[in-house]
């Protein structure tokens, strides 16, 4: 098997964001995650005509990588948790 990278960049409004903390038991430790949905609005042309989007994006990430750091993925789903998200504030502006 290859190891590939997969790169996607979505740009648009933060609309909802749904993430929940957790912890589960591996090899007789305590393992912390966050996992969720992140829904971004994203206006785009179809056909011509322009439609607005809503893209989820499932997260999910340990606190602690195999190498016993703290997981960059985990950083920024936190910091995704300290936005601003349309739901919240109910203005598409």
């Amino acid at each position: 098997m290859v190891q590939t990278d997969n790169t996607v960049y979505i740009e648009g409004l933060l609309n909802e964001i749904d993430i929940k903390s957790g912890s589960f038991e591996k090899d007789g430790k305590t393992k912390e995650y966050l996992s969720g949905v992140i829904k971004v609005l994203v206006d785009q042309e179809v056909n011509g005509k322009l439609t607005r989007s809503e893209i989820p994006v499932n997260v999910f990430a340990t606190k602690i990588d195999n190498k016993g750091n703290i997981n960059k993925a985990y950083e920024s789903i936190e910091k995704v948790t300290h936005l601003t998200s349309v739901a919240s504030c109910g203005d598409e502006s």
